[in-house]
C-alpha cells in the first residue's frame, strides 16, 4: 500500500483529499493542528490512515512529522496546510510576515527536503504535489505577502520537478481559486455572487474537483506531468 504525507488535511480541501485517498486505498499519514469530529470518524472507519496532531509552524513539533520520512518508503507528499492572513503590507504586523513566510513557504521546502532525501535513498519514483493559490499569479489588493508565499511555492514546483526529474518524480502544483469551503461561506452573499458573475462556468469548483486532480496526478496516468501550475478556478483568472 502505498504510502501519503498530507499536511492540513482536517478540513476544506484537505479533508476532501484525504477522504478520496483514503477511498483510493492509499496509507495516509495525516497531519493537521487540531482534530475534529470527521477526522475521529476517519480514524475509525479505515485502518490505513494515521493521524498526527502537529502545529507545522512549530519547529519542534514539525521534527514529528519529519520522522515519518526516515524510515520507510513514502510514495506522495501532498504540502495543502496554510495560512491566509490578510491586510495591506504598510500596516500588515511582522508577526503575520512570519506565520504566512514560515507556514505557506518554509514548511513545504523542509518537507520537500526529506521527501527527496526519502526518494534518493530508496530509489523510487514518488510524487509531490503543493496547494498553491490562482493569487499566486494575480495581483489582489491586501494579499501582497500570501501571494509572495504561494509565488514561491510555484518556483520551489517548478525547479524540484528538474531536480527530481531523473528519478521519474513528478512535481506540480495545484492552483485553486475561489472554493466551496468554510473561507467563502464566512463571504457576504453579495460577495459570492459578484465572485460567481465572473466566473465563466457560472460556478465555484467544489473540494473534490480538487481531491480528483490529486487522485490523478499520484496516478501511473500523470508519470509524464511535471512542474506544471495548474489552475482549478471555473476559468475566473482567464
Amino acid at each position: 500500500m502505498k504510502k501519503i504525507i498530507l499536511t492540513g488535511c482536517s478540513r476544506g480541501i484537505g479533508k476532501s483529499i484525504l477522504e478520496s485517498l483514503l477511498e483510493s486505498n492509499y496509507y495516509v499519514i495525516g497531519c493537521s493542528r487540531d482534530s475534529n469530529k470527521d477526522i475521529e470518524k476517519l480514524l475509525l472507519k479505515y485502518e490505513n490512515f494515521k493521524y498526527l496532531s502537529v502545529d507545522l509552524s512549530s519547529d519542534d513539533e514539525l521534527e514529528v512529522l519529519l520522522k515519518e520520512f526516515d524510515n520507510e518508503e513514502i510514495y506522495g507528499l501532498i504540502n495543502n496546510a496554510g495560512v491566509g492572513l490578510d491586510g495591506i503590507l504598510a500596516t500588515l504586523p511582522i508577526s503575520d510576515i512570519n506565520k504566512l513566510l514560515s507556514l505557506n513557504l518554509k514548511t513545504p521546502i523542509i518537507l520537500c527536503r526529506a521527501m527527496s532525501r526519502n526518494i534518493v535513498k530508496h530509489k523510487t519514483a514518488g510524487r509531490i504535489i503543493n496547494i498553491s493559490s490562482i493569487i499566486s499569479v494575480r495581483g489582489y489588493n491586501g494579499l501582497s505577502v500570501y501571494s509572495s508565499t504561494k509565488s514561491g511555492l510555484n518556483g520551489l514546483t517548478i525547479s524540484l520537478a528538474r531536480e527530481l526529474g531523473r528519478t521519474g518524480t513528478t512535481v506540480n502544483s495545484i492552483l485553486p481559486g475561489y472554493i466551496k469551503t468554510d473561507m467563502t461561506n464566512k463571504l457576504e452573499e453579495s460577495q459570492i455572487n459578484q465572485i460567481i458573475r465572473r466566473t465563466p462556468l457560472g460556478k465555484l469548483p467544489d473540494p473534490e474537483d480538487i481531491s480528483s486532480l490529486v487522485n490523478y496526478l499520484l496516478s501511473t496516468e500523470a508519470k509524464s506531468i511535471t512542474g506544471q501550475l495548474i489552475k482549478v478556478d471555473g476559468g475566473i483568472s482567464v
